[in-house]
């Protein structure tokens, strides 16, 4: 009993004490701060929103408590759903609330990552003290770090990959219906947690497929690897089925290929430290054209880079040639459609040149000069649903994951040549402390935005109405106050647009008005009528929609984005100057509808539309 707590227990408490300080000070304030990103906002909300749904009081997938007044908006199409870990959560949020509730699912995000990846290492070497050090790789990378500051529950929830992979290697060994069925839960799990990691588990499962094609043909184990295949269908199909037949109705899966560039890893990126380490990060920063976060945070660590290939080099056999192709493999994937280089396409040609970069070469072929396209450009093109991918990044998980395999294997030859367990710990514990150089970075930055009072006092009103945010726009910090306020509000936050919503915005002059500059932008091909002077009869007709949609305030927040019409801003601050508002502090104004009556005198009074 003691030996197996040795082996299992203490390494999960190892992790979480781990966790704790890697994250501080976050990791003090689980119940009150959430990580600064502005994703980790709707993620809070979809505790809220699941449990509203648990509890009657509105639908799970369709709903009009976002988007109102439209109530067949599917929900999940829209807004990232990690359907496994919010339900995961939703326990603790019914006890301690949803930003616990948040905070404790990636917390385990990191324990967890890191215990299956120590199980996994340990299956595979037998030695927990690089079994260990190697759990911590894809948990603290920088990749996975920023993921967390970002607040992406979807991206941070890594956790099920290890587990997949141990119970692969497992039924592979031992193809018993219980190893089987665990790598069946484990993959629904995966599915359940992110439409974009299914994309990196087929292509895992076809590299396991062929590479160990002559041990599954001669065990049949595909007769008995069906039940793993059909646990994982049975689980996430109910889920998928209704995603998929609405993104394909709809036609809003696909994504253009240029989309990708973004998302795509910066090769440079794999061989610098972290731009947000504390000693290297200000240097780190002026090798690349554009800092987007995530593209540039791709280091593994020197030490891991070195002691994998070592690993390679001293250990010729299947299982290391295995896990160095699968580096290679997943490496070329995150690299997205084109190659780059400090955040610049690299191209080729003879006008300039051999080799030339640009931040705006155009991926086509144009003229003589031709950029370096990689495979994830003909997977895009020719491989069906492989266009809804739209982070190539998320590739990174399995290389990091394949690293740390061979980073244990590694270790583990290195401290079976000491003579004693102490001079294995030794280097255990200064492999540890290398590892935590590499990935040092400043303390976890928290999210600071106040939830006015106004917020709190209407979730104590029972009352069924709405109220219309200002601005007009896509903001997640509208989500995060509706966990407080629980009102029908016209706006939402989305990944993908809600099409019907912007039409209805737009046929209306004043909230096309109260939107930002992005709208209709770059998302929505639907163009409105041409603009329509804010009069009289436009503001009254306004008034009477929004006394149609149960709208009792009109909620305006400085601190968000521009507004089109400059005059609207101003008019909320007058009218709170002379004591007319509803309610007002740092973050809010608040009026009634009835208030905008007065709105197109107050704008001829300034001289006209001005900024519109």
């Amino acid at each position: 009993m003691v030996k197996r707590f040795a082996d299992y227990g203490l390494p999960f408490l190892g992790y979480f004490l781990l966790t704790g300080l890697y994250t501080y000070p976050w990791s003090l304030h689980l119940q009150t701060q959430l990580p600064a990103g502005g994703d980790s906002l709707v993620f809070v909300w979809w505790f809220s929103h699941l449990r509203g749904a648990l509890l009657g009081k509105h639908g799970l997938f369709y709903s009009d408590y976002i988007y109102y007044p439209l109530s067949h908006v599917f929900l999940p199409a829209h807004i990232s759903f990690p359907i496994a870990i919010i339900f995961m959560g939703v326990p603790f949020a019914f006890l301690w609330g949803d930003i616990f509730a948040f905070n404790i699912c990636a917390y385990l995000s990191f324990v967890l990552t890191s215990y299956g990846t120590y199980l996994l290492v340990r299956y595979l070497t037998k030695n927990k003290w690089a079994s260990f050090i190697a759990g911590c790789i894809p948990a603290f990378a920088p990749y996975h770090y920023v993921s967390f500051v970002l607040g992406q529950m979807e991206a941070m929830s890594i956790q099920w990959f290890p587990f997949i992979l141990l119970f692969c290697f497992k039924f592979k060994d031992q193809p018993s219906r219980k190893n089987a069925l665990g790598l069946g839960v484990f993959m629904a799990l995966l599915t359940l947690t992110s439409p974009y990691f299914v994309f990196v588990l087929i292509v895992f499962l076809i590299f396991f497929g062929l590479w160990f094609r002559k041990e599954i043909l001669s065990r049949s184990l595909l007769r008995r690897g069906s039940l793993a295949f059909l646990t994982s269908v049975v689980l996430a199909s109910p889920y998928y089925i209704p995603i998929l037949w609405h993104q394909l109705s709809a036609r809003l899966g696909a994504r253009n290929i240029s989309e990708f560039d973004f998302y795509s890893s910066d090769l440079l990126s794999f061989f610098l430290p972290a731009s947000f380490h504390p000693l290297f990060g200000s240097w780190v920063t002026q090798a690349y054209h554009e800092l987007n976060i995530s593209p540039i945070n791709c280091y593994a660590g020197i030490t891991v880079l070195l002691i994998s290939s070592w690993a390679l080099l001293s250990q010729r056999i299947s299982i290391t040639r295995f896990f160095g192709l699968l580096v290679v493999v997943f490496f070329i994937l995150s690299l997205g459609s084109s190659l780059h280089i400090g955040r610049l396409r690299i191209h080729f040609g003879w006008d300039q040149g051999f080799l030339g970069v640009s931040p705006d070469t155009p991926l086509k072929w144009k003229g003589t000069t031709h950029p370096i396209v990689l495979p994830f450009y003909y997977l895009h093109k020719y491989v069906p649903f492989f266009s809804m991918l739209r982070y190539p990044t998320r590739f990174l998980t399995l290389l990091f994951l394949a690293l740390a395999v061979l980073y244990g294997l590694g270790l583990s030859l290195w401290m079976q040549k000491l003579k004693s367990n102490f001079s294995a710990a030794l280097w255990g514990m200064a492999a540890l402390a290398l590892l935590g150089f590499d990935y040092l970075h400043p303390q976890a930055p928290l999210y600071h935005q106040p939830v006015s009072q106004f917020y709190r006092s209407l979730g104590q009103d029972p009352a069924d109405f709405a109220i219309l945010p200002i601005p007009v726009s896509p903001h997640s910090e509208y989500h995060y106050f509706q966990v407080f306020h629980g009102k029908k509000m016209m706006i939402g936050y989305m990944s993908m647009p809600v099409l019907d919503f912007y039409r209805l915005v737009l046929q209306n002059p004043f909230l096309h008005a109260a939107t930002n500059e992005e709208i209709p932008g770059k998302w929505y091909w639907w163009k409105p009528p041409h603009e329509t002077p804010l009069d009289e009869a436009e503001i009254e007709r306004t008034v009477k929609k929004l006394a149609v949609w149960k709208v009792r305030y009109l909620v305006y927040h400085p601190q968000l984005d521009p507004i089109r019409d400059k005059t609207i801003p101003q008019f909320f601050v007058e009218m709170a100057r002379e004591g007319k508002a509803v309610y007002q502090d740092e973050s809010v104004i608040v009026l009634r509808p009835e208030d905008l009556l007065s709105f197109p005198e107050f704008r001829r009074n300034l001289g006209g539309r001005q900024g519109f």
